[in-house]
Order: structure tokens, then C-alpha cells, then sequence
């Protein structure tokens, strides 16, 4: 799926005018995709991000979703809408028109995945139960959907009005970023994230917290959060 969406992709030989479309991406996905556009393997692609190769090509197709979602010259022409199943159509007609738009434009199964989480609050395991596919295939487009939740806050739904729920949703989206790393690999960074979620570092300071609580990470100072590694690494995150 990567290497056919990289060599249909407009960037596929990145000039100064779309260099700074990249400059909107979260900062692992802008490289990982840079990488991945300069021709480099899988293997060599997670070496080169200090990641697994699984991690990588996630993070590539993260990019390439986020670029086609804001940005429709960087789109296929968008899918009509009277020629999708019904259910995605009533999932649509939910949303506010710069959703769905973004929606439109992307493959129909990342579509279903985020349409299952927006609509139905689906996790990434469900949603991969639900479409009977591999959860490892859905990560990277799960990902993304943090990108259209966040429009609610201007929109005014009140996705995060609630005292604490943004943290409680950052902590659900984190808990499927961190669950598909592999045991060891490194957790991005507080700034980082707060930069990719529109947040407060608080927030994720939180969100954190709570995966450490669960001992799905763990603190090794002086270098940061990592994906628990084994029994031994629980205690030390609680």
C-alpha cells in the first residue's frame, strides 16, 4: 500500500513551492515520508528513524493521508458520494462539510476506519475486528484521526468541552500509537505531541500518566518514555 501511494504521489520529486505543504506534518511522519520519497527501503527507512520497520511505514502512511485530507491538489479526484455504501453515507451526513470533504478524498479503507472511530467511537481494535483486517494495517490511518477531531473545536461540537476529556481522548489515540511500537522503541516527545494534537503539554503530560499508570510505557531518565518492554519494565512505570 505504501510503495503504490508514494509512486502515485505528487511529491514524489518534492520542489521549493510543495516543500512547505510538508512543513504541516508532524514532524517523525514529514521525515519518515521524505525518506521513504528519497527511495528508501523499509528496513533502512526504520533504521534511519531509530524505529521499527512496522512503526515506519505507519508513519508514511500517516503523512500521505494527512497531505491528501488538507491538501485536495495533493488529492485523486474525490469519490462520489452517491456511489458509497449506505452506512458510509449516513457517517458522512454527520459531519460538517470540511470532514467530510477531507474524507472524500482519501482511499475507501482508511475511510472506513475513520468513519467506524468518528461515528461509532470504534478503537483500532475494533475497527480492524470490524473490517477483518490486520491492526498493524489501520495504525497509520487510525492515527489520523486526531487531525479531524480536532475540528470540532472550531466548529463548536464541544468535542473536548468536557473538564478532562482531552485527555481522556489523547490518552485512547496514544494508547493505539504506543500499542503498535515495538517493545523498546522510544515514545515521541511531550512538545511534539503537543504540537501534532493542537494541545497543552499538560494534557499530555496527563495522557501519559495514564498509559504509565497502565504500564504500557515506561520513564528511563534521562532519555524519556518508551514502549514497556517486559514484565520487569511494569512496576517501574506504575
Amino acid at each position: 500500500m505504501v510503495e503504490e501511494q508514494c509512486q502515485q504521489c505528487p511529491l514524489a520529486d518534492p520542489s521549493e513551492e510543495l516543500l512547505p505543504l510538508l512543513a504541516d506534518l508532524p514532524e517523525r511522519e514529514r521525515e519518515a515520508l521524505l525518506l521513504r520519497l528519497d527511495g528508501c527501503p523499509n528496513l533502512v527507512l526504520g533504521e534511519r528513524l531509530g524505529c521499527s520497520m512496522t512503526t515506519g511505514r505507519r508513519l508514511v502512511d500517516a503523512a500521505l493521508m494527512r497531505l491528501q485530507m488538507r491538501h485536495p491538489e495533493m488529492a485523486r479526484e474525490p469519490v462520489r458520494l452517491e456511489s458509497l455504501p449506505a452506512w458510509q453515507r449516513e457517517a458522512l451526513a454527520t459531519l460538517d462539510n470540511t470532514r467530510r470533504e477531507a474524507l472524500l478524498r482519501i482511499d475507501d479503507l482508511p475511510r472506513q476506519v475513520l468513519l467506524l472511530h468518528l461515528s461509532e467511537g470504534l478503537d483500532s481494535k475494533q475497527i480492524a475486528a470490524r473490517l477483518e483486517v490486520d491492526r498493524n494495517l489501520i495504525m497509520g490511518m487510525y492515527s489520523c484521526a486526531t487531525s479531524l477531531r480536532t475540528a470540532g473545536q472550531v466548529t463548536g461540537q464541544g468535542t473536548f468541552r468536557e473538564k478532562g476529556a482531552a485527555a481522556r481522548a489523547l490518552t485512547e489515540t496514544l494508547r493505539s500509537e504506543v500499542e503498535a511500537l515495538a517493545p523498546g522503541e522510544r515514545v515521541p516527545a511531550e512538545r511534539g505531541l503537543a504540537v501534532r494534537f493542537q494541545c497543552s503539554a499538560k494534557t499530555v503530560r496527563a495522557a501519559m500518566n495514564a498509559l504509565r499508570a497502565e504500564g504500557l510505557v515506561v520513564l528511563r531518565r534521562p532519555y524519556g518514555l518508551f514502549r514497556a518492554t517486559a514484565a520487569g519494565d511494569l512496576a517501574v512505570a506504575a
